[in-house]
């Protein structure tokens, strides 16, 4: 797995695992909240009550009935108010009264339950040695247990006679509706959660593409390095990936130059040394007492191998201005019908020599754009190809025709073509066939040219056998 991959995974895990502990906490903390304020209204309505109602029950001043008659018609009340999203139609709350040990002396819902000794209840119990008093009990009546069971919280006041504690009332209220309101709380939390989430990963994304990029421009950059391809070093800004990509630029020329020197030397060496030594083997013949007519073909080997590394030397000289180069310098639109009859025209007394014919079939107004010396040298050499290879009295032809995004320049000749053992080898530097007229090798530069220059303008070049005929194929991009 890419490193870029694996910090996004992990970005997403500590995002997600935040989120759901954010909100964890949240939805727990929102449950004491609620309760708090539930819990903060009953404190002063049990405060109330107990200066109202409970001192006065305690004494006898208020019937017991009278009161129980009072609450089950507020019970009884049916009304509508909506408070946010929930509607309230009726009266829930509870309240019972017990004197100072605790036994029940009045109940608004359930009158058997006076007498009964709630002195234990926590709320009664806290209540009586004068702390504060609360509880929180099931509610039976619903059915549920566990963490899905119904409550009641009772919140209690003590009942006072001058300093002296004579009673409590404790004020009920279930919980029910807290659990709708957390409820709803929570599906809120939840949905807002995920869409901070997508946010986040939305906008996590794009930074991550966005400071991703640059490494997989780096690491783009480094595969066509090591597959040896013809590139620039890509804009990766002014970071330490930049600082990066420029010392594996600085790296691959400093390597570049170093191989290319020992394998220029070695091919220029190797090619030198036939033509140098049939220089000295010529020369030192020319020593002894020859024939005048022996003396004049050594002389002509001399002058045609002399020439030989002449070509030599221009040629590699060309080929490694070429080779160094990384884009195109002087560009511009090029009118190929014309460009490639100034071709023909110049290689006229060449062809005449073997009286072949060279025709050319090239629409009006196709054009390219690209380095027209360059384009014209390489049109040249395959022109030069196809006179060498062709037999006396034959026919070359150089077409052009366009493609979706490309020009195609064919050069056809009626040659021998190439045989299987060369097809791997036809565009490398310094390999050469025989011509088949003297036997003789050229160079070996002129396709290994034609191949720098293709790949100079993103095209290609290609030799192969069609319908009899040798074809050279060099694609260019419009």
């Amino acid at each position: 797995m890419k490193i870029r991959s694996r910090i996004f995974i992990v970005f997403i895990v500590i995002l997600g695992t935040g989120m759901f502990a954010f909100t964890r906490w949240l939805s727990v903390d929102l449950k004491y909240r609620y309760n708090e304020a539930v819990e903060e209204p009953l404190v002063d309505i049990a405060n109330i009550l107990a200066e109202l109602i409970g001192r006065r029950l305690i004494s006898g001043e208020i019937d017991q009935q009278r009161l129980k008659t009072l609450f089950d018609r507020s019970y009884q009340r049916r009304f509508s108010a909506q408070i946010f999203e929930l509607e309230k139609i009726n009266i829930d709350m509870q309240v019972y009264v017990t004197d100072e040990k605790g036994i029940v002396v009045f109940d608004s819902l359930d009158a058997g339950n006076i007498g009964k000794d709630y002195s234990s209840w926590n709320d009664v119990a806290r209540t009586l040695n004068g702390d504060y008093g609360a509880r929180s009990s099931t509610i039976a009546e619903s059915g549920k247990t566990g963490d899905d069971a119904d409550t009641i919280a009772f919140i209690a006041a003590p009942i006072l006679e001058g300093d002296r504690i004579v009673g409590v009332v404790s004020v009920g209220k279930p919980k029910y509706n807290i659990r709708r309101f957390l409820s709803q709380a929570r599906n809120n939390q939840i949905v807002v959660a995920l869409n901070i989430l997508l946010s986040m990963l939305i906008l996590g994304f794009v930074v991550y593409r966005w400071v991703s990029r640059p490494l997989q421009k780096l690491t783009e950059f480094a595969n066509g390095v090591s597959r040896g391809e013809r590139i620039d070093a890509p804009e990766l800004g002014n970071n330490e990936i930049g600082e990066v990509g420029r010392a594996v630029q600085s790296m691959r020329e400093a390597l570049e130059g170093r191989e290319y020197s020992e394998q220029y030397v070695q091919s220029l060496t190797h090619e030198l040394k036939s033509p140098l030594s049939a220089l000295r083997a010529a020369a030192e013949l020319l020593t002894e007492d020859l024939p005048d007519e022996q003396r004049v073909r050594f002389c002509q080997n001399i002058q045609s191998e002399t020439r030989r590394l002449a070509d030599i030397v221009e040629r590699m000289l060309v080929l490694a201005s070429l080779e160094k180069r990384r884009s195109l310098e002087n560009v511009e639109t090029i009118e190929l019908k014309p460009l490639i009859a100034e071709i023909v025209e110049g290689f006229h007394v060449e062809a005449l020599g073997k009286n072949l014919t060279v025709n050319i079939q090239c629409v009006d107004n196709l054009r390219v754009r690209g380095e027209k010396f360059l384009i014209r040298q390489a049109l040249a050499n395959l022109l030069q190809n196809a006179i060498d290879f062709s037999p006396l009295n034959g026919e070359i032809e150089i077409s052009a025709q366009g493609r979706d995004q490309s020009v195609e320049l064919l050069v056809w000749d009626h040659g021998p073509g190439i045989p299987d053992y060369a097809n791997d080898r036809i565009f490398e530097r310094f390999y050469s066939l025989p011509r088949p007229d003297n036997d003789q090798k050229s160079t070996g530069l002129g396709l290994n040219f034609v191949k720098e220059v293709a790949e100079l303008h993103d095209g290609s070049i290609s030799l192969d056998r069609y319908n009899n005929r040798t074809r050279a194929t060099l694609t260019l991009p419009v």
